[in-house]
């Protein structure tokens, strides 16, 4: 790591070698190119990425990490937390998922939570307010990953997740919507999920942090 000479409300901003970091959320690829062409023109990174100090797994900043590791800097300007102090919290958000046949995709979800639920203390909700169905899988965080990985589900470019092609009845007409509600995600989850090197769809975790979106500018030609 190297030093910037830059503080922000108590804390240094550092150059981190970008190798070192690890991510738990996919990215919206459209924004990465728009960020990177931003930072090019600008030949400035005005935010620094937040990381862990313990793991180094990126809580903020997964977009402007994957700008410079496109654009290929050696460095990310970084200010590391504690996260079990510098981190009030962690909101999550729910998959909503329109499908040809609702009823045959929540078979399938409710298939894949019972292969892979430890039954743990955290629910995985699935309904269909349409058909009037709901599942309650009590899990951690197995049962969100393999949901995320079962190819049942897409996601595209625009962070949104919808049903996959091809696990609805062709036969069936008309549609309807299935709602995932994944379980509360903790720090440890997105610790693990970062060292084991798998990841969460676009915007899945929502940290809350006085850090979030400081201003701390700093030179491009200084990452590489």
């Amino acid at each position: 790591m190297k030093p910037t000479n830059l503080r922000v409300r108590g804390k240094d901003v550092v150059l981190v070698p970008i190798s070192e970091l690890s991510v738990h959320e996919e990215v919206n690829p459209a924004r990465v190119t728009r960020m990177a062409r931003v930072i090019l023109s600008s030949r400035v990174v005005e935010k620094p990425i937040l990381v862990d100090e313990k793991t180094l797994v990126i809580i903020d900043g997964h977009h402007r990490y994957n700008a410079l590791r496109a654009i290929g800097t050696r460095y990310a300007p970084a200010i590391l937390l504690d996260y079990s102090r510098d981190v009030e919290g962690i909101g999550a958000g729910s998959w909503s998922l329109r499908a040809e046949n609702p009823e045959r995709l929540m078979d399938l979800l409710e298939a894949v939570l019972v292969a892979h639920a430890s039954r743990g203390p955290h629910p995985v909700v699935i309904e269909s307010p349409g058909v009037g169905r709901r599942v309650v899988y009590r899990d951690a965080l197995s049962a969100y990953l393999a949901l995320r990985y079962s190819g049942l589900l897409g996601i595209d470019h625009g962070n949104s997740v919808h049903a996959a092609r091809g696990v609805h009845s062709p036969r069936l007409r008309g549609g309807g919507m299935v709602i995932v509600r994944p379980p509360p995600l903790s720090k440890e989850h997105v610790r693990l999920v970062g060292l084991r090197g798998e990841t969460l769809p676009p915007k899945s975790t929502l940290h809350v942090t006085p850090y979030k979106g400081v201003r701390a500018p700093v030179r491009l030609d200084r990452l590489f």
